[in-house]
């Protein structure tokens, strides 16, 4: 386990509103679990982060897959930063106001400079709300 992966496994049951990621913390997601190819953080779907038919904006919903998956990879420990090169999302089903969803990402391939990825978001009763796939390649920015 890397220092990173302590860190986290450190913080699990806590809130992430202390990371380098505004937007992250703007989220308010709470580290459920940190795995060494796997993350689950949990949500609650605020007013402000909802489309006028009072449910998730998918835009949300996209970007806490994207910041769960990014964190799955982030604490492998790699030198270098990865970046999203797509993200493909499928909603199945809405999410209302005040829903609490779990928001699970998974590797799936590491290849010398290419990352696979799964996401997916459930609500408590474990239905599947959203499903998503990407691919992250290395950047020649270092971690500091």
């Amino acid at each position: 386990m890397n220092e990173i992966q302590k860190l986290l496994k450190s913080m699990e049951g806590n809130k992430l509103n202390h990371t380098p990621s505004p937007f992250a913390n703007w989220l308010s997601g709470i580290l459920v679990s940190a795995e060494t190819e796997q993350m689950k953080v949990k949500y609650i779907i605020r007013p402000e982060m909802t489309n006028p038919m009072q449910i998730a904006h998918g835009g949300v919903l996209a970007s806490m897959l994207d910041e769960v998956m990014g964190m799955c990879v982030y604490v492998q420990g790699l030198n270098n930063f990865f970046a999203s090169v797509n993200l493909h999302v499928d909603y199945l089903s809405a999410t209302p106001v005040n829903s609490e969803v779990l928001v699970m990402a998974e590797i799936k391939r590491k290849g010398s400079k290419m990352i696979n990825i799964h996401g997916e978001i459930r609500n408590n009763a474990g239905k599947l709300l959203a499903y998503a796939t990407s691919n992250l390649t290395e950047t020649h920015r270092e971690k500091k």
